[in-house]
């Protein structure tokens, strides 16, 4: 298996260069000057100890004039000869690993973190030297087994230096931006950072402070390497040696896998976040890697299948990865959320409703699935840890919603709906339960602008059973102390400093709500839905009383969500169309309304009939979703109103307004409408 990106490196320069490199380790392996060259070097190599010492400063390996030079002084001309053949600066060259050798061989004999600097230097020029030290110590530890913890003692002291003095570990002009982000991370730890992409390294410039010591450890002491690596003191050396280290997740499958099953546990059973680092880390990289494969936009249809089987297929090994762990429920879980709220934030950036073949976020829901699809999943629907943001917690409960689905359970999430409705003002003003019921729905309603927005289908699935209509009303009715709010927001100034946002913050959640409603109204009306009512048609009939109810009274008492809750209405009054028998476009209907049901189409155009660009563009939806301009007529003519009258006074209006017309395509009346 291979990260999309790793495949087509296979025919560029990326793959060439891999192939030049073990090339010229296997030449130089097998020179015959070899032995001779780093019995000589050595000695080069101790006066730049030496150097170092008497300095009082960082070892310098010795450049390609000064090696040479000591190569022609020590009777060593051949090989010099040799090493002209090589570009010395592209990192594959085989003085590098000449030096590896003959520095890696003084590290051995004795270790000292004056000496592995030295070494650290010589190997972070390039993978010749880097992968002549691995072999060299490999077969060193072969023979004398005491030398591992002598290594790992030099790479626990490299590590205390650095987490002394983390400044270290940025150019000179970032070294106090670099300083107080990492105190600032070790008082609170945030998750969100690693899976944001540690934002706070955006304008920093940070260097890898390892001396490349994990170039080494990860190459031959792997599980040590990733207990070190936790104890680095924040994330963001360890993402600086995953991305720049030739041990790298990000470029190559095999490392990220290998990486996964030696990460310690970073999840405890209950879904809580423990701390640790490197997993999330790995974890972003794998999110990153699989969003590379969605390429470019206008595929064909055997291209787009071709790249969805190669993505699920990777998704699949990914999740494979991921559950095989000891803390693989919980890890499984938190990355699944965020993993959502990710598609939430792509689909609203793209204006779309569901993440089909074109979307940025396709890579990210056909990961989600694969991790739903484990029956290991189930075990999701118990885990409720405390350390989840409220705007995070709807995202998690929408995952756990996916696989109890996928696997026949009870569909959970009524519950979390009930606790953003408070029963008195002072409960959703007040304190940190008060904040809480206010941040609960606002990714949804952020990110879910139109009410079948995917995220809100997703979650509307906890009411969705026999007894809908009635769980959705009583949903409804809970839902009076916030539109007291939404209505009379100017008698809730007194409370400190959350007025302005709390009096919107209870329009959105009363908008999140209603477009609950609306999603269920539509899951009644799917054919494939298993779920068997009493009187299906009266059930859908019975959502849309409420529905019409809740948006008559919102467009007449919430001045801050009228604009929204048009657009609400809109798609409330779309679907009592849509449903009609016959009028439906391309899907059958699972309960076909009649014209004459309660409420009509008419009783819900007529709420907010008048000459308006508002009201013509609730007209113009109705005509893009297929309802015909006589339809919409006779809707209107039903509760007493003429369609052509209205259109006739729009066009007046039209003709004496000149930058805010009133669209009126597919309905414009040829003879003047005489209006009294």
């Amino acid at each position: 298996m291979k990260w999309p990106e790793e495949e087509s490196d296979e025919d560029n320069y990326t793959g060439r260069y891999r192939q030049v490199a073990d090339a010229v380790v296997a030449r130089y392996l097998t020179a015959p000057w070899r032995q001779a060259a780093v019995a000589s070097i050595r000695g080069l190599v101790e006066a730049c100890l030496r150097e170092a010492n008497r300095n009082q400063e960082l070892p310098r390996p010795p450049d390609a004039a000064r090696l040479r030079d000591w190569l022609d002084r020590h009777a060593l001309s051949d090989v010099v000869d040799a090493l002209q053949q090589d570009d010395s600066e592209s990192g594959l060259a085989m003085d590098g690993a000449m030096l590896a050798e003959a520095a890696g061989t003084l590290f051995c004999n004795r270790p000292t973190v004056l000496r592995w600097q030295l070494v650290g230097r010589i190997i972070g020029s390039g993978p010749v030297a880097r992968m002549v030290l691995v072999d060299l110590v490999k077969r060193r530890i072969s023979k004398r087994p005491s030398l591992r913890d002598d290594l790992r003692n030099i790479a626990h002291k490299i590590v205390h230096l650095m987490r002394d003095k983390p400044s270290s570990s940025a150019i000179r002009a970032d070294r106090a931006a670099m300083s107080l982000i990492h105190h600032q991370w070790q008082a609170q730890p945030d998750l969100q950072e690693i899976w944001f992409g540690l934002r706070s390294l955006d304008t920093i410039m940070p260097v890898r402070g390892d001396w490349c010591i994990f170039d080494l450890l990860l190459a031959i002491d792997i599980g040590f390497a990733t207990e070190l690596i936790e104890s680095l003191g924040d994330p963001y050396q360890p993402a600086l040696i995953l991305q720049n280290g030739a041990f790298n997740p990000h470029r190559r499958f095999d490392d990220w896998r290998v990486l996964v099953e030696a990460a310690l546990p970073a999840f405890e059973t209950d879904g809580a976040w423990n701390g640790r680092v490197l997993l999330p880390l790995l974890l972003l990289a794998a999110q990153e890697a699989i969003r590379s494969g969605v390429g470019y936009h206008n595929l064909t249809e055997d291209e787009i299948g071709h790249r969805d089987a190669r993505l699920v297929d990777l998704a699949k090994h990914v999740a494979a990865a991921v559950w095989a762990r000891s803390d693989g429920p919980a890890a499984a879980l938190r990355w699944s959320g965020w993993l959502f709220r990710l598609i939430l934030s792509q689909l609203n950036g793209e204006h779309l409703n569901f993440p089909d073949a074109n979307s940025r976020a396709r890579p990210a829901w056909l990961t989600v699935q694969e991790l739903v699809r484990s029956s290991e999943s189930s075990a999701w629907l118990n885990m409720r840890s405390a350390d989840i943001a409220p705007e995070d917690e709807l995202c998690l409960e929408a995952v756990r919603i996916l696989a109890a689905q996928e696997h026949n359970q009870p569909v959970p999430g009524r519950e979390l709906l009930l606790q953003m409705l408070p029963n008195q003002p002072e409960d959703f003003f007040g304190g940190e339960s008060g904040r809480r019921m206010r941040e609960l729905p606002t990714l949804f309603v952020l990110w879910g602008k139109n009410p079948d927005a995917f995220g809100t289908r997703v979650l509307a699935a906890a009411l969705f059973d026999q007894s809908v209509a009635i769980a959705f009303a009583d949903l409804w009715r809970r839902t009076l102390t916030l539109r007291e709010i939404a209505e009379h927001g100017h008698a809730f100034d007194w409370y400190d400093g959350a007025y302005d946002d709390g009096v919107r913050q209870a329009s959105e959640t009363i908008q999140f709500i209603i477009a609950l409603g609306i999603n269920l109204v539509d899951y009644i009306q799917d054919v494939r839905q298993t779920v068997v009512f009493e009187n299906q048609r009266a059930t859908a009939l019975a959502l849309f009383s409420t529905l019409h109810d809740a948006t008559r009274e919102m467009l007449a008492t919430d001045p801050l969500g009228r604009q929204h809750m048009e657009l609400t209405h809109n798609h409330l009054t779309v679907r009592r169309l849509l449903y009609e028998n016959g009028l439906h476009m391309e899907n059958a209907v699972a309960a076909p309304l009649e014209e004459t049901d309660y409420p009509t189409a008419g009783d819900l155009i007529c709420e907010r009939c008048e000459v308006s660009r508002s009201f013509f563009a609730g007209l113009q939806m109705m005509r893009v979703n297929g309802i015909p301009r006589e339809r919409i007529a006779s809707a209107l003519e039903s509760v007493g109103v003429q369609l052509d009258l209205l259109v006739g006074q729009a066009q007046r209006l039209n003709a004496i307004e000149h930058s805010r017309t009133i669209e009126l395509t597919g309905f414009e009346v040829v003879s003047s409408i005489e209006t009294g």
